[in-house]
């Protein structure tokens, strides 16, 4: 065997199917579909013969008393639940959930995904993006598609390392060429973002605590010399607002505070929605709090 158990259980699965099997669904274990799922997504591929496999997307909910850790986890996957709510089409796979046209796979592997799967294969998710993507393969991302995945609560430390090492070892391994690049591009953009938004986090803590010891100073000597802002610690007025010694560190400051409430906002707004969305497509389901 030379490629992960979950592909092998897949790929054994779909060889062994009915013959008179029209579609593949393939799901994870622990995925909380709803009521109409398979129906709806059928349906989808149904109506429109262009589209080549339809899939979904998990939204992550921590219970209540996680940790940051949990948190964490669930910042991981809110990037690509973007685009997925953004366009009814995406150019990525997710492997909890994978409706495929039964005839794409067996008797014969017209696109080479059980090639790709079975010789090496570890990730079934990105290896089947990157041939959709090499082949111009229609991928459906229906809103309806969206699954509660509740974290766990006790999410340690630890445990969130392994899960990001496991992710990023995900997408250092390959099928050919193109899925590589697609795999290296998704680690880029990633380790991008995340690095860009922990210096701007660093830096408005960095500028906070300045412009705060700036502000303690001039307390100080306000406290010592009412006449003299300045007297006691020798600082200019521009020295005391902390302009001379960080530029126009305080306007980067409010614009990044201003960006991180407008991102608050979205998230906010989003999760919301989504959840609005749950709702009606599970509604014997306990709401989500």
């Amino acid at each position: 065997q030379r490629c992960s158990q979950k592909i092998h259980n897949l790929a054994s699965a779909a060889l062994a199917a009915s013959p008179n099997s029209r579609y593949l669904l393939f799901l994870d274990d622990d995925v909380e579909c709803h009521p109409s799922t398979l129906q709806d997504l059928v349906g989808t591929l149904e109506r429109d013969p262009s589209l080549f496999m339809a899939t979904g997307y998990p939204f992550d909910i921590p219970q209540e008393g996680a940790g940051l850790p949990a948190y964490c986890m669930l910042v991981y996957h809110l990037a690509l639940l973007i685009p997925f709510s953004a366009q009814q089409r995406a150019t990525f796979v997710w492997g909890g959930c994978m409706l495929l046209r039964a005839d794409c796979l067996r008797p014969h592997d017209r696109y080479g995904i059980l090639q790709a799967w079975l010789d090496g294969g570890y990730s079934d998710d990105l290896i089947l993006a990157a041939q959709c993507g090499k082949q111009g393969l229609a991928v459906a991302t229906p809103s309806f598609a969206i699954f509660p995945q509740r974290l766990e609560k006790d999410v340690s430390w630890s445990k969130y390392w392994n899960y990001l090492r496991r992710q990023l070892f995900v997408l250092d391994t390959y099928a050919n060429s193109h899925n590589r690049l697609v795999n290296y591009t998704m680690a880029a953009v990633s380790t991008y973002f995340c690095v860009a938004f922990c210096a701007a986090a660093a830096l408005v803590a960095f500028s906070g605590l300045q412009l705060a010891l700036c502000a303690l100073q001039s307390w100080k000597s306000w406290s010592t010399d009412s006449s003299n802002l300045s007297s006691t610690t020798g600082l200019s007025f521009s020295q005391v607002l902390g302009l001379a010694d960080m530029g126009h560190a305080p306007i980067l400051v409010c614009v990044l505070l201003l960006a991180l409430l407008l991102a608050h906002v979205g998230l906010h707004f989003m999760t919301s929605e989504v959840l609005q969305l749950l709702a009606v497509l599970s509604p014997a389901r306990p709401p989500i709090p």
